[in-house]
């Protein structure tokens, strides 16, 4: 895709911290190897009480790209609703550019 020319890249559907930092090293060296520096978006899952699924919060989702330029893009499993509004304001304090994407559908 890298060579391809893309634009973006997405770390889709992350459930925790140590699997969205290891997809972020491969894409690092998959980027140093072709000399090229494209955005990358990291999609994180966040749970009704404020968690990734694994347990880190929103913090820790953000701090992952504290030192790349990395959009924040996160999807809500769950219908929005008021238990969502403190861990997007969250976000919204640490980052410049946020995506907030809502998985309005039902999983099954």
């Amino acid at each position: 895709m890298i060579e391809g020319g893309v634009d973006l890249l997405l770390l889709e559907t992350s459930q925790d911290t140590i699997n969205i930092k290891a997809g972020l090293n491969g894409i690092d060296r998959a980027l140093a190897n072709l000399n090229r520096d494209i955005p990358i978006a990291v999609q994180g899952t966040i749970e009704p009480m404020g968690t990734l699924l694994a347990g880190q919060d929103a913090e820790a989702l953000y701090t992952l790209s504290s030192s790349r330029p990395i959009m924040d893009w996160v999807q809500l499993r769950n219908r929005p609703g008021k238990f969502l509004t403190d861990h997007i304001r969250t976000l919204a304090a640490l980052s410049a550019f946020r995506l907030l994407h809502t998985q309005c559908g039902v999983t099954r």
